[in-house]
């Protein structure tokens, strides 16, 4: 991973051929540990759902939260989504699971790639992280001050492992587009709020043509997952060319972008 992602990048580079007809998803943990306060995850938009499922049967690692029985728990009230539970005061409240930038080896996978992938951390968002990279990041200093017992790297674990699963044993894998059309709907309507009267007044541009279009790609997404729905619902359908069809287009969402 060190220095400039040098490792995945090669990797991608010399059987990105290979991943393009057959990556599915790339899972990160990338210092999976550095706080024991809150769960954490950002990644693909469509990927949310399946990360909230798993983190819903992974018990709570940190006994000082008592309150928290699983993960998902501890995710949306130590760490909750704002903007979206700002948007929707009387929905249910979630997680905060944003896009993915850089910084980690999921970035040639996903941005040359185009593979949904998710990086999965447990964070302090009070204290931060001050050993990282230094000469006290020791094996000593995690098993006795940040992470008594491995509990949380044992949590850590288990989401990881229980998300792969999900990938390795559905039917239909695991992507939820509504999410992704939320996203996309949330992150439009954040540049109409910030950069409107700019981008009208010092481009000309019309900017009500990118909110109709945005308008009918959270439609598509919509309607194509309730389609979706429908199939699972259906569990004893042996129709496994029309999965196969429905895999192959959930597949290949993130390459679209």
């Amino acid at each position: 991973e060190e220095y400039g992602l040098f490792g995945s990048y090669e990797l991608m580079e010399q059987i990105g051929r290979y991943l393009d007809k057959r990556a599915v998803v790339y899972l990160n943990v990338d210092s999976s540990v550095n706080g024991n306060t809150t769960f954490t995850a950002r990644g693909s938009p469509h990927l949310r759902k399946v990360v909230e499922d798993s983190a819903k049967i992974v018990a709570n690692p940190n006994p000082e939260q008592q309150a928290y029985e699983t993960l998902y728990d501890n995710w949306i009230d130590t760490n909750c989504d704002a903007d979206r539970n700002r948007a929707d005061p009387e929905a249910e409240k979630v997680g905060w699971f944003p896009p993915l930038g850089s910084g980690s080896d999921f970035r040639p996978f996903l941005q040359l790639g185009g593979i949904a992938s998710i990086d999965f951390r447990y964070k302090d968002y009070n204290t931060g992280y001050p050993l990282y990279h230094s000469m006290y990041e020791t094996h000593f200093a995690v098993a006795n001050i940040v992470d008594q017992g491995f509990l949380c790297h044992k949590s850590m674990t288990q989401i990881w492992i229980e998300t792969g699963r999900h990938f390795a044993d559905d039917l239909i894998l695991p992507f939820d587009l509504r999410n992704y059309g939320q996203q996309i709907k949330q992150d439009q309507n954040n540049i109409q709020l910030q950069k409107i009267q700019k981008y009208e007044k010092d481009y000309d541009l019309n900017m009500k043509h990118l909110k109709n279009l945005t308008d009918t790609l959270v439609l598509a997404f919509d309607n194509f997952q309730d389609k979706v729905d429908k199939v699972k619902e259906n569990r004893f359908d042996k129709d496994y060319f029309q999965h196969r069809k429905i895999n192959d287009v959930l597949m290949n969402v993130e390459r679209m972008f």
